[in-house]
């Protein structure tokens, strides 16, 4: 195979097209998000409303967005602090408080929705519809992200969606549901603080070292982690 040189010349400075600067810095795939904001033509004034997940080192936040052709109007935020006011402590971005934000996020949009001088019970649909955007983040099966946008559907809010990209499992003899559900409630933390607690309580106090700092006992952390009924 015979390989060529890429020449920068003339020819190719004058041709060459600089990317916007979100996308350079690696913020902004402006293609992806055309797609996302894009409205159908046949439906006039139909705008697209998404719920923007975004994830960091230890934090979470949702936002429901309205786009406009003078930018993005935010008609909710939601933040992972939000949920100190539910009595958790030591709040990290993992699956089952990733859930909880979710369904917690949904009911405080639908609240305020019924808030808000435009609503008229006649004409309002029983759920709102709305898309999901993670960004720059791979849609991988079991992602956190998925955790969030399951809460949202639970709570009451219309996203299309496919139940595989929440969780998959190739082994038919567990159910993905039911494995879901444990997942999402924070049983397997519980499961396994308590194998590390039988066979290495170093590794427990190293891997949750912010949690024994606080100097709450092991049942306090495993309430903590043990999301609880919402129906309740």
């Amino acid at each position: 195979m015979i390989q060529y040189a890429l020449k920068s010349n003339a020819s190719y400075h004058s041709r060459f097209k600089l990317k916007k600067r979100r996308r350079r810095i690696g913020k902004t795939d402006y293609k992806k998000r055309m797609k996302l904001i894009r409205q159908d033509k046949k439906k006039f004034e139909n705008k697209k409303k998404r719920i923007i997940i975004r994830f960091s080192k230890r934090n979470l936040s949702l936002q429901m967005v309205n786009s406009n052709v003078d930018g993005d109007f935010i008609l909710l935020s939601s933040y992972l602090k939000n949920l100190s006011k539910l009595e958790y402590k030591n709040l990290t971005n993992n699956y089952p408080f990733s859930y909880l934000l979710g369904y917690y996020f949904g009911k405080d949009l639908i609240e305020k929705v019924k808030q808000s001088e435009t609503y008229n019970k006649k004409n309002y649909s029983s759920k709102i519809t709305a898309i999901i955007d993670i960004g720059l983040k791979r849609a991988t099966i079991g992602n956190k992200s998925f955790a969030s946008m399951k809460g949202s559907v639970d709570s009451g809010i219309n996203i299309p969606h496919n139940y595989n990209k929440i969780f998959k499992v190739k082994n038919n003899e567990i159910d993905s549901k039911e494995l879901f559900n444990e997942r999402s409630k924070g049983i397997h933390i519980i499961k396994y603080i308590d194998l590390l607690k039988n066979e290495d309580e170093e590794k427990l106090k190293k891997q949750f070292s912010n949690i024994f700092l606080s100097r709450d006992s092991l049942s306090t952390i495993k309430k903590n982690y043990l999301i609880k009924n919402k129906n309740k």
